[in-house]
């Protein structure tokens, strides 16, 4: 590899272990990852022709591997009066909150039961 390259690609060979978890409608969900790096490493030019002799020094980089998404956590908030205000909700929150006070609401606002048939107005922060 000439002293002019400025780009590479490393390819390191390892394994996964994943974690599953069945969920409330008898389904395996993935809760988590493993990652475990070998040492079989390639190093390939930006064509994706292998170099054998490379010499180039590393600025470590620690193997950032990404989790799964996992289904989101669902928040069932019971407000009864007050203003409800959004915040910072994560990415794999979702909040519903069920606001019983529904006298004024417009025709717009879809008005559901609960299992006792008391009306509210569903609003969802996610």
């Amino acid at each position: 590899m000439s002293d002019d390259v400025i780009r590479y690609n490393k390819i390191t060979v390892g394994f996964v272990t994943q974690n599953f978890k069945k969920d409330d409608e008898g389904n395996f969900v993935c809760t988590g990852q493993d990652f475990t790096c070998g040492d079989d490493v390639t190093i390939v030019d930006e064509n994706g022709d292998r170099v054998d002799d490379f010499k180039g020094e590393e600025v470590y980089q620690p193997y950032d591997m990404v989790q799964p998404n996992p289904a989101p956590i669902k928040i069932i908030m019971i407000i009864e009066g007050g203003v409800i205000e959004g915040g910072d909700i994560p990415s794999n929150v979702r909040v519903e909150v069920r606001d019983y006070d529904t006298e004024g609401c417009t025709e717009d606002e879809e008005i559901k039961k609960d299992v006792d048939g008391t009306e509210y107005r569903e609003i969802i922060f996610e």
